[in-house]
């Protein structure tokens, strides 16, 4: 939830409302608990607004960098956008990838 809370939530635009939070941890929370072999699967009810906003704007891009260690086996990788368009492809060689993505939730697969 902190996560979400941080900006991880955000749509594109930046903004974070209740509906973004709530769809978020809907789609990471099993995830997380299933890492630690436990099963959780969120409900909601509320009696809210959904559409209100809880903070933001959020920047729409931002420049990161992702690091791969020298110790992991030669392996291609492939990172999608939102969309799932590739946005960069290469192996784990390369040791690093400075980016600028656009704001949403990115997956880092191998190939």
């Amino acid at each position: 939830m902190l996560n979400g809370l941080k900006g991880a939530a955000a749509d594109r635009e930046g903004r974070l409302r209740v509906t973004d939070l709530v769809t978020y941890l809907k789609r990471n929370l099993p995830i997380l608990a299933q890492s630690v072999g436990k099963n959780q699967n969120p409900r909601t009810s509320m009696d809210i607004d959904l559409q209100k906003e809880i903070v933001g704007p959020f920047p729409k891009e931002l420049d990161i960098s992702i690091e791969f260690t020298a110790s992991q086996p030669l392996t291609e990788m492939i990172l999608e956008d939102p969309d799932l368009n590739i946005v960069k492809q290469g192996n784990t060689a390369e040791l690093r990838w400075d980016l600028h993505l656009k704001r949403g939730e990115h997956v880092l697969r191998e190939k």
